[in-house]
């Protein structure tokens, strides 16, 4: 996945047990690395992108799980989360290769017409699935927090009900810290120049993620355009939306539909959280280092 990850475990336990629990998620984080990366060209996820159109292919539990789980996700923000938005990134120079001009009308038309997750589909039993057009499939933007949840699932079964996952900045948490409180978690400021924490949380048996685009952004013409597109108009978001933090159950979940969200904006991913009941926190751009904040109804369980 290309990234650091940190697991942390409260208890007491044998140097023996911790080195084996050790050579699991390494030897767990390595198969599933072979599982979804699109760097590895015989993954099952790459596997998967050069099989014939219309054509069922037998997939493993791993990447059955995260293909229903983007499907989802895309269903539930009308296509703000699409992972098969590669052409897009490819068209804007927001991938290997670079570009400094805005892509042709006529272009951008052309990538929105190589890509819907609606061209994927997926069979339970026999478990299966198939492409309905050449698209690709990329899961990077859901990949580290659905492996959050298989490495926090592992923990789980072995026996360690105390502790914290994080992958690539998606955490998950299970149980309580060694001070037998709920996990304490810092929201990041957007502000680049100072840094810090914008507001701090109380994970107990739950994932996090945040997902901004204070970090990478362009100006033309002196509008501000984000490296974040929205596969639903083929263009970079322009809103003032700084980031979003989303709390629930499950990282994968939260890792998708944060990245949703801050393609959405506030006003249209508000209406989708208080619909599902979603915890929520967002950052709005009010001026030169000036952050509005919001948040949903549940959001409120998770601060003092």
């Amino acid at each position: 996945m290309g990234t650091h990850f940190n697991v942390t475990v409260v208890g007491l336990y044998t140097d023996a047990a911790l080195d084996k629990l050790e050579k699991d998620i390494i030897d767990r984080l390595a198969f599933l690395n072979s599982t979804y990366s699109t760097y590895i060209p015989d993954s099952e996820l790459m596997r998967f992108n050069r099989s014939p159109v219309n054509e069922w292919q037998p997939v493993s539990e791993e990447l059955y799980g995260v293909l229903t789980l983007s499907q989802s996700v895309y269903e539930v923000t009308h296509g703000a989360f699409d992972t098969t938005i590669g052409p897009l990134v490819n068209l804007w120079g927001f991938g290997p290769q670079k570009r400094n001009a805005f892509p042709e009308e006529s272009a951008i038309l052309s990538a929105l017409a190589e890509m819907g997750f609606e061209h994927v589909e997926l069979r339970e039993n026999p478990r299966a699935a198939r492409r309905t057009k050449d698209v690709f499939v990329d899961l990077s933007a859901i990949a580290k927090g659905f492996s959050v949840d298989e490495i926090s699932d592992l923990l789980t079964r072995d026996g360690y009900q105390n502790h914290l996952v994080e992958i690539g900045g998606e955490i998950r948490t299970k149980g309580r810290n060694k001070r037998h409180q709920p996990w304490r978690l810092g929201i990041e400021s957007p502000n680049v120049f100072q840094g810090g924490v914008q507001r701090a949380v109380n994970v107990e048996n739950a994932a996090i993620a945040t997902s901004g685009d204070y970090r990478n952004f362009f100006m033309k013409d002196g509008v501000r355009y984000s490296h974040t597109l929205d596969p639903r108009t083929g263009r970079p978001i322009t809103h003032n939306l700084a980031s979003v933090t989303v709390i629930e159950s499950r990282a994968g979940f939260v890792d998708a539909i944060a990245t949703a969200f801050s393609v959405m904006g506030e006003q249209e991913a508000m209406q989708v959280c208080e619909q599902h009941q979603l915890a929520c926190f967002f950052l709005t751009r009010e001026g030169e280092g000036q952050f509005a904040e919001s948040q949903s109804s549940a959001f409120s369980a998770y601060i003092d």
